[in-house]
C-alpha cells in the first residue's frame, strides 16, 4: 500500500485505539481542543487530576467549559486566565505556568497552537501533578535560610569567643612567661616542667585564638571583590613566608597567572596557607614547588583551575575530605606544629569566591592542591556602584 493512499476502517480503528491508549498512558492530563474551541479529546489523568469522576466520554464537549470547571479549583484562576489570554493573544507562545488548587495541590500546565500546513488545527494542554516537586523545593530553600543563618550565627560566634579571649589569654600568658622568668632554676626540675608546659600551652592556645579569628574574619569582614592580578598577590604571600621559604632552601616556580574576580587579601592567604603547607610538609627533602593556571570556561562566566603542587610527604587519599575541616589533623603536633585551621581556612576563601578545592595526592611522591576561581571578563562592566560581588 502506498503512503498517499487512503487507510481501510480497521486499520484507522486499530491507529486511532494505539494513540488513545498512549494518551492514556501518558503521566500528565491531556486535554485537546480544535480551531473552534471543541473538545476533541482527554485522557482519565485529566478527569483524575480534577476530581470529576462523574464526566464521561462525550460530556465534556467546549475548551470554555472546561477550562472554567478548572478555574473553580484553583485558589487563584486569575492567574490561570492571564495565562490562557497570553497564549491566545500570541498564539506561538506557550500559554504556561503553575497554579495553586483548593485542595493545596500545585499544578504545572502548559498550552501550545497546533499547526498543520500553516494553519491553526486546535490547541493542546498539558497538567502535571507537581506539589511533591514544589514541596520539595519550599523545604530545601526553608531548610538552606535556617542553614545560612545559623552559619552566620556561629561565625559570629567564632569572631566574638575568640576576639574577647584574646585579653585574658594575654594576661594569662604575661603571669605564666612572668613565673618562668623568675623562678626557672630556682624550683626543683618537675616545677619548672610544669611551668614550661603552662608557656607551651599558653602559645599553642593564642595561635589557636589569633587563627579561629582569621577564619570567622573571612566571612564577616571580607571585602567587595574587584579585579585582583594574581602575581601581586603570590608576590605578597611569599614575603610572608620569606624565612620558611630561605631557611627550607625552597625551590618554588609558578606559570603566568592571571588576573581573577574576587579579594585580594584572602587570595594571598590562600595561597600562603598552601605554599606554607607545602613547605611545613616536605619531609627531609628540599621542597619543590610549582604553582600553574588553567582557563576553564563555564556556562556564563569564565573560572580559572590553580594548581599548588609540592614533593612532600603526601597525603593518603582516605584522607581527602578531612584535610579541609577545621581543626582535624593527620600529624601529631609534635611532628608537625599548627592548629589544623590553615586548609578548612582555604577551603573557606575559596567557598566565599564561588569556587571548590580538592587534593590529590600520592603517599612520599607529593601533593597537589587544586581551586577554582572566577574570571574577570564581563564582571568589571556590570560591577555598578557598590562593586560588590561578595557570595556570603
Amino acid at each position: 500500500m502506498k503512503p498517499s493512499e487512503p487507510l481501510p476502517c480497521d486499520d484507522l480503528a486499530k491507529k486511532l485505539a494505539i494513540l488513545q491508549a498512549t494518551l492514556e498512558a501518558t503521566a500528565d492530563g491531556i486535554l485537546a481542543v480544535d480551531a473552534d474551541g471543541n473538545v476533541v479529546n482527554y485522557n482519565q489523568k485529566f478527569i483524575d487530576l480534577w476530581h470529576s469522576p462523574s464526566w464521561a466520554k462525550g460530556t465534556l464537549t467546549g475548551a470554555q467549559q472546561a477550562l472554567n470547571f478548572i478555574a473553580k479549583h484553583l485558589t487563584h484562576p486569575a492567574d490561570f486566565y492571564d495565562a490562557i489570554e497570553l497564549g491566545h493573544l500570541n498564539p506561538t507562545e506557550r500559554a504556561s505556568g503553575t497554579v495553586e488548587t483548593t485542595d493545596g495541590r500545585c499544578i504545572a500546565f502548559d498550552s501550545q497552537m497546533q499547526i498543520n500546513e500553516g494553519q491553526n488545527i486546535g490547541r493542546v494542554w498539558s497538567f502535571r501533578d507537581v506539589t511533591a516537586r514544589i514541596r520539595a523545593e519550599e523545604r530545601i530553600e526553608s531548610l538552606m535560610g535556617d542553614l545560612e543563618r545559623s552559619n552566620k550565627d556561629l561565625e559570629q560566634f567564632a569572631y566574638v569567643a575568640s576576639h574577647d579571649l584574646q585579653e585574658p589569654l594575654r594576661a594569662v600568658t604575661g603571669s605564666v612567661q612572668l613565673l618562668a622568668r623568675r623562678y626557672k632554676g630556682q624550683l626543683d626540675s618537675e616545677a619548672d616542667e610544669f611551668i614550661g608546659f603552662a608557656v607551651d600551652g599558653t602559645r599553642r592556645m593564642k595561635a589557636l585564638i589569633t587563627d579561629l579569628l582569621a577564619y570567622s574574619r573571612i566571612s564577616t569582614r571580607g571585602v567587595p571583590f574587584t579585579t585582583v592580578d594574581c602575581k601581586k598577590v603570590l608576590d605578597q604571600a611569599l614575603a610572608s613566608l620569606q624565612t620558611a621559604l630561605s631557611e627550607s632552601d625552597a625551590r618554588l616556580t609558578h606559570d603566568s597567572l592571571p588576573r581573577v574576580w574576587g579579594d585580594a587579601g584572602q587570595l594571598a592567604l590562600l595561597f600562603q596557607n598552601l605554599i606554607g603547607n607545602a613547605i611545613k610538609f616536605r619531609g627531609d627533602r628540599i621542597p619543590e614547588i610549582h604553582i600553574s593556571a588553567e582557563r576553564q570556561n563555564g556556562d556564563d562566566k569564565d573560572k580559572w583551575q590553580f594548581a599548588v603542587s609540592d614533593n612532600g610527604i603526601g597525603i593518603d587519599m582516605k584522607y581527602a575530605d578531612r584535610v579541609f575541616t577545621i581543626f582535624q589533623r593527620l600529624h601529631t603536633i609534635d611532628d608537625y606544629p599548627g592548629t589544623g585551621i590553615g586548609l578548612a581556612l582555604c577551603r573557606k576563601i575559596v567557598d566565599r569566591h564561588g569556587g571548590r578545592i580538592w587534593v590529590e595526592s600520592v603517599p612520599e611522591e607529593g601533593t597537589i592542591f587544586c581551586f577554582t576561581l572566577p574570571g574577570v571578563e564581563g564582571r568589571e562592566q556590570s560591577q555598578g556602584a557598590s562593586g560588590q560581588y561578595d557570595s556570603i
